[in-house]
């Protein structure tokens, strides 16, 4: 991440809750007035079921509580999914 806010916008960096290894890029985009956008937010889509809306707000709320993140990568498989992510983010900056 380091060498592409050096040459770039933004860099694509992988985190969720569990995966923070590259934290301090965040405090580099800050610095450097770049962007991140997160990849692997939702495990890659191996969420554990067990309190999955939860862990769905946990992946969107935590890297956005960092104000370098620009955006998300966020997929999903169905209508409802994506309705569910869209009611979820709504909460979060509303909330």
């Amino acid at each position: 991440g380091t060498i592409c806010l050096k040459n770039s916008d933004v860099a694509m960096i992988p985190f969720n809750p569990e995966y923070q290894e590259h934290l301090p890029t965040f405090e580099l985009a800050k610095k450097l007035d770049k962007g991140i956008t997160i990849k692997k937010g939702f495990y890659s889509g191996f969420l554990n079921e067990e309190n999955k809306t939860e862990s769905i707000k946990d992946c969107l709320q935590t890297p956005l509580k960092h104000s370098s993140v620009s955006s998300l990568v966020v997929g999903t498989i169905t209508p409802d999914n994506f309705t569910q992510n869209i009611s979820l983010l709504n909460e979060i900056n509303h909330g």
